[in-house]
């Protein structure tokens, strides 16, 4: 492990950290032999690792791509929450290759839940009464993960997470680009290409679209901005360099869908990196 700490991304295969942590298996064999050795009241508590752990085979074995990791800081379970949902569930979920507060808070939080049960059921029964009540805790813990996903009031929203719906264009870097979360992120479109941005807004929210301009775009274009069923409004752009560009205030707060169309003389592009909102 210490001759990989080094390196930018753990890859094994093309799965970090896959293969070269194989080596681990036995160590992590003997210690858990050393625990299931005793008696303790709370070994019960294993019982509550069962569900996610067959739901992961089960992901991974039906959808093996799924354990490849994309170089963009996200995660399957991430980015399979936002698709279903519409919703930005990347900062929910921690991220080695992107920090976030999410990437020291969520582990923070479950180890000081394994070890107040750990604590509770050496003096009580709860362990057992845990164990029996595996199944309805991860149905509660689930709720709530969906809850938190689909209440979430966005801030940023970075136009190359899963929720957002693409008409044309490719990603920037180019899918297959090594170790992609160091480069500056987004998504490339030309005359006539769009995206459609789901939002959770709150009230007297102003936005702002955060990208940069290529080719003869930089000379002057223009984005059609249309929020849900409404008429498109035109937003000028030009300019070199990154930059953001305020766009038509909301009908409101609440969910709304955010489609951005670009306008752009011949061998124009645009890279739209994240929708910025501010109150």
């Amino acid at each position: 492990m210490l001759a990989l700490l080094h390196s930018l991304e753990w890859y094994g295969g093309g799965a970090p950290p896959a293969r070269y942590l194989v080596s681990m298996l036995p160590a992590f064999a003997l210690a858990g032999a050393m625990v299931l050795r005793g008696t303790a009241r709370w070994r019960s508590l294993a019982a509550i690792a069962l569900p996610p752990t067959l739901l992961a085979w089960l992901v991974l074995l039906s959808r093996p791509h799924l354990s490849i990791n994309p170089g963009d800081g996200g995660s399957w379970l991430a980015d399979a929450l936002s698709r279903r949902f519409a919703a930005g569930a990347r900062h929910r979920f921690p991220s080695f290759l992107v920090p976030s507060p999410a990437t020291w808070i969520v582990p923070a939080v479950l180890v000081l839940l394994v070890v107040a049960a750990v604590a509770l059921s050496r003096r009580t029964a709860a362990a057992r009464l845990l164990a029996r009540s595996t199944v309805a805790l991860w149905l509660a813990a689930g709720a709530l993960a969906v809850a938190v996903v689909t209440n979430r009031v966005d801030r940023v929203v970075d136009i190359e997470e899963p929720q957002v719906a693409r008409f044309g264009g490719r990603s920037e870097p180019p899918e297959g680009t090594f170790s992609r979360f160091t480069y500056p992120n987004g998504w490339r479109i030309a005359d006539g290409e769009a995206v459609e941005v789901p939002l959770n807004l709150p009230p007297g929210a102003r936005l702002e679209i955060a990208g940069w301009l290529e080719g003869a775009l930089q000379q002057g274009g223009a984005l059609a901005v249309q929020w849900d069923e409404g008429d498109p409004v035109e937003t000028r752009v030009r300019g070199r360099g990154r930059a953001s560009a305020p766009l038509p205030p909301p009908p409101g707060a609440g969910r709304h869908r955010l489609r951005m169309t670009l306008h752009a003389p011949s061998g124009g592009e645009a890279v739209l990196d994240r929708v910025l909102v501010r109150r």
